[in-house]
Order: C-alpha cells, then sequence, then structure tokens
C-alpha cells in the first residue's frame, strides 16, 4: 500500500513539474526573452511527459 502510494505521489510530481514548465515557457514566449530558455523548458517538459506515460504504461504492464 505504502508503496503504491509513493509511486502515485511520484507521479503527481513529474506532472505538476512538467505542467509547471509549460506554463513558465509559455509566459517566456509572450516576453522578449531569450528564446533558447523557452525551447530548453518546452523540451524538459516534453522529456518529463514522456517519461511519466512509460512510467504508467509499464506499471500497468507489470501489474498483469
Amino acid at each position: 500500500m505504502v508503496k503504491e502510494l509513493d509511486s502515485i505521489a511520484n507521479k503527481l510530481i513529474i506532472a505538476l513539474i512538467a505542467s509547471a514548465l509549460i506554463i513558465g515557457s509559455s509566459l517566456l514566449v509572450q516576453t522578449e526573452s531569450l528564446r533558447t530558455i523557452d525551447i530548453i523548458g518546452y523540451l524538459l517538459a516534453a522529456i518529463m511527459g514522456l517519461v511519466l506515460i512509460l512510467s504508467i504504461l509499464y506499471n500497468k504492464r507489470k501489474k498483469k
């Protein structure tokens, strides 16, 4: 039970950080800042989202 709760919490944290990166990068795009930082933020959010999806799929297969 504790392992399952820990896994859920980790996934929630990754999702929150990825969504914060997306929102932050979107706000930076609206300004005249360095475009490199914006792209890095989007890439990090995409990588974190991909890791989250793969983790969910791996855990579903592992339980079967």
